[in-house]
């Protein structure tokens, strides 16, 4: 298990990045997700809903990003963000796992 973030590619330009699944998530099996950057998160949203896709997750903000969780017509998962400066400051959403 890594410790800390760990990224891949320029500040500016991170083409990848690897993040533990920390102790108060015993129950999250490893995975990975594809997150795509976009213009709009909002307008991305309801383009993939419009095309026959599902927005399971719809557009919040979160530090750093506007971002929106998409499952397409075949079942692919991925997140779509807008970089939002000013979001630097909000607190990380809580998830389930972690409120339980």
């Amino acid at each position: 298990m890594f410790k800390r973030l760990k990224s891949c590619g320029f500040v500016a330009d991170v083409v990848a990045s690897l993040n533990p699944i920390t102790d108060d998530q015993p129950d999250v099996p490893a995975h990975w997700n594809v997150t795509f950057a976009v213009e709009d998160a909002d307008a991305t949203a309801a383009k993939a809903f419009e095309l026959g896709g599902k927005v399971v997750v719809p557009p919040f903000d979160a530090p750093w990003v506007r971002s929106t969780v998409i499952t397409d017509p075949q079942g692919a998962t991925f997140t779509a963000s807008k970089f939002v400066p000013e979001n630097r400051d909000l607190a990380a959403p809580v998830t389930s796992a972690r409120a339980a």
